[in-house]
């Protein structure tokens, strides 16, 4: 199997967790990995290469990369301008790989890839997971019946890519619309390739989204449905500003991040230290997404036994 990841010095701490749970979800597997650096230094290069050999069946490749005129590539918040370079992976990537996995750098991966590896792209220049609880087909003039995908984790068909210039495409987009990148690379990905992209199960990129709700705009998802997602994913995905790596972050696998971490190079990090303040938002927080995860639960088993019994009255 083929990897991307495209990282800045900022998360490489973040990357080594995701890169030590995908590696020990594919010892029997042999990996490529490919590494675009934005402005990365040589001493975290040294790191992460350090866990990759730790691995057998892992062979790294490094591509130091700068974007020309970054001021046209609109950021903001916890995103940088390593985020565009899935603009260019086509470019970037050997001409002998003809698809690729693309992962963003706040992920836990859990289970093995191999289920979705195979599928066949044939026609489609990527497949991922349906953004839950985000709307964005107006302003990106997107049809209601396709979905909004989800960027953080992405099987990209390259074939695809470079025989239909996407690159040029995404380039376009950015530069001619700046205004509407409310999420960045992701909304001009969105809209320039809606029509050709396939949608993969929602346990591949199980976002925050699917623990903080509002449950109701979670792609129809039922009460076990969303249980199972919740207990087992395949993969976690840490979106938002919120981190595992903050305090006052609530997140149920928080402590399975810093349980990998203490098995990398960064290692020696240590957490970040408490106050009466972040104490009391942290449970603030933790107490709102208990009760409103209770209430559809609840609300959806209800449901779900009325319609049943509504049924046996057939």
């Amino acid at each position: 199997m083929k990897f991307a990841f495209a990282l800045d010095r900022n998360v490489v701490q973040h990357l080594a967790v995701t890169l030590l749970s995908l590696f020990e979800a594919h010892r029997e597997t042999d990996l490529e990995v490919f590494f675009i650096l934005v402005d990365v230094p040589p001493s975290d290069v040294s790191r992460i290469d350090a866990l990759c050999h730790q691995f057998s069946n892992v062979k790294a490749y490094y591509q130091p990369y700068t974007l020309d005129e970054p001021d046209r590539f609109p950021i903001s918040g916890h995103i940088s301008l390593a985020a565009y370079a899935r603009v260019f992976l086509a470019d970037l990537l050997p001409l002998t790989w003809s698809k690729v996995l693309y992962l963003d750098c706040d992920l836990i991966v859990r289970h093995s890839f191999a289920e979705i590896w195979h599928l066949n792209l044939n026609g489609f220049a990527a497949a991922g997971v349906k953004e839950p609880g985000t709307s964005r087909h107006a302003d990106l003039e997107i049809p209601a019946s396709l979905p909004y995908i989800n960027s953080g984790v992405l099987l990209i068909n390259l074939t695809y890519w470079r025989e239909h210039k996407v690159r040029d495409l995404l380039l376009s987009f950015i530069y001619r619309h700046p205004e509407k990148l409310r999420f960045w690379d992701q909304d001009a990905i969105n809209a320039c390739l809606n029509r050709n992209m396939l949608r993969l199960p929602d346990c591949w990129n199980v976002t925050h989204s699917f623990y903080l709700g509002p449950y109701r705009n979670l792609n129809g998802i039922k009460a076990k449905e969303l249980l199972k997602l919740q207990r087992d994913p395949a993969v976690v995905h840490f979106t938002g500003p919120t981190k595992p790596w903050m305090y006052i972050m609530t997140h149920p696998f928080q402590e399975t991040y810093w349980e990998l971490l203490s098995r990398t190079p960064f290692r020696h990090v240590t957490r970040e230290k408490k106050t009466i303040r972040s104490f009391f938002y942290r449970h603030m927080r933790l107490a709102h997404r208990s009760t409103k995860r209770s209430l559809f639960l609840a609300y959806s088993v209800l449901a779900e036994r009325s319609w049943e019994l509504l049924a046996s009255f057939k």
